[in-house]
């Protein structure tokens, strides 16, 4: 349990999560202004090629990413909230060395073989290969900083990806400028920028590391080693799981119907997909491991969290459902076909909320055996209803497929969490019901939203 004095948790989470989407907003907008650059100097080869070094970055990026990092952070988080700052210390220490020495050794790979990719691709290749490798580092070194910032709450160098991306746009802007940008220039840009960034974020990263562990033992013996006895064979088998379902339902539509269908099926999910993003569930795992312990707040939370989300999901789907249609057949009139789908597919926008904060409380409180087996049910459920039902039904058994996936997850969590812990029950009345707390949180979220020099507010961490 956490010895720090109490605050506002509400209050904490609606200026975290509004910034958060402000700056995810601020970010979409510059690259696409970066994108217009991009697109009007490069050639569609040139492009081609542009994405290709991009993904082999990502590829070789994901090799290095930990299949534990979801337990990690949740740990090191909780360790700092109940003041064992030793063990902190020690988990952090392990996990900046393995992934940073991870991504070097990986970095130096795709430095190297860049020449074999060259070999069967072109030759071209091999050079800007070369320039994006030390983006592997780049990219590791940023995850790090953000498990630390994460884990003690801290919003030290928030909004740095504001900052990445309009430094890019500026080195874009001029080389443009001086009638110099071309693939090379691109690149070049894209690592200065991440460079600059990883600098920015250093400098407070190196400050709160030294304040937090300054003279602070750290614990003998590995803890990681530890967590993957501990939660190994769930998230092993989970990760196993995932990847052998990853696409099944694009090919399952593609054999039972067409190709036709999987593009109106994956413009679907692209429209359905840009919804959720705009339910603002990522601060909340930030937040709540500090919580973990004092069960009736924690159940407060739990439940305020679940109808709040429930509450904007519905709210987006029904702006969604009228503006939506409108916006596709000025845009896209081709995909219009796909608003048989949209429709139905709507109510996974409030189920898709309260799934993800009753995903993270289950990440909190450990329950990893839980998450795998959902997704394993999941798995074979949602084949079933595809092959059964699409020669019968067609993209209709698509859509049911997802409604029964959001639907199956939010009545199995739900019925979990109430079992296994009483403060966690929810009853319909948690739902439906609004008082007067309610409406004083709804005017917190209003004055925060409308007042502007509430943004530049600064909120210290919890460490």
């Amino acid at each position: 349990m956490s010895s720090t004095p109490r605050y506002s948790f509400s209050q904490l989470y609606l200026w975290s999560a509004s910034r958060a989407q402000l700056f995810a907003v601020i970010t979409k907008g510059i690259d696409i202004a970066s994108a217009f650059f991009i697109l009007a100097v490069l050639s569609v080869y040139d492009y081609g090629l542009y994405q290709l070094i991009l993904a082999a970055v990502s590829i070789t990026g994901s090799l290095t990413a930990g299949l534990f990092d979801d337990v990690i952070s949740n740990e090191l988080a909780r360790a700092l909230a109940e003041r064992r700052i030793g063990w902190a210390k020690r988990l952090f220490g392990e996990f900046f060395t393995t992934r940073l020495t991870m991504s070097i050794a990986m970095a130096v790979l795709l430095f190297l073989g860049a020449g074999l990719v060259a070999q069967y691709y072109d030759k071209d290749i091999a050079s800007y290969i070369r320039i994006m490798s030390v983006m592997v580092v780049f990219n590791a070194l940023n995850v790090v900083q953000v498990f630390f910032f994460r884990a003690k709450v801290s919003f030290a160098a928030f909004g740095a990806s504001v900052l990445q991306v309009a430094l890019r746009l500026v080195f874009l802007v001029a080389f443009w400028t001086a009638a110099t940008l071309s693939l090379r220039e691109i690149l070049i840009s894209t690592v200065l920028a991440t460079a600059a960034t990883a600098l920015y974020t250093g400098f407070f990263f190196v400050r709160e590391y030294r304040a937090l562990f300054r003279g602070v033992a750290a614990s003998s013996g590995w803890v990681i080693s530890g967590l993957v006895r501990r939660f190994g064979r769930w998230i092993f088998l989970r990760y196993g799981v995932s990847r052998v379902f990853k696409g099944v339902d694009m090919w399952l539509i593609r054999i039972f119907i067409n190709t036709e269908a999987v593009a109106i099926y994956a413009f679907t999910i692209n429209l359905i997909t840009f919804a959720h993003s705009l339910i603002p569930t990522g601060m909340l795992g930030t937040l709540l491991p500090w919580e973990a312990g004092e069960w009736q707040r924690f159940g407060y939370i739990y439940r305020r969290m679940v109808k709040y989300g429930f509450w904007f999901g519905l709210a987006l789907a029904g702006g969604a459902a009228v503006f939506v249609p409108f916006a596709v057949e000025i845009f896209f009139p081709k995909y219009l076909p796909a608003m048989r789908i949209f429709y139905p597919m709507l109510a996974t926008i409030p189920l898709y909320a309260v799934y993800k904060f009753q995903k993270t409380f289950l990440v909190v409180l450990r329950e990893q055996k839980m998450l795998t087996m959902r997704l394993v049910t999941e798995g074979l459920i949602t084949l079933a209803v595809l092959v059964l039902l699409l020669p019968v039904i067609g993209l209709y058994a698509a859509a049911l497929m997802y409604l029964i996936s959001y639907g199956g997850r939010v009545a199995l969590y739900t019925v979990f969490l109430g079992r296994k812990y009483p403060e966690l029950r929810l009853k319909p009345r948690h739902i439906v019901s609004f008082d007067a707390e309610d409406w004083i949180l709804v005017g917190r979220a209003i004055r925060e939203l409308v007042h502007p020099e509430r943004w530049l507010k600064p909120i210290k961490s919890r460490v």
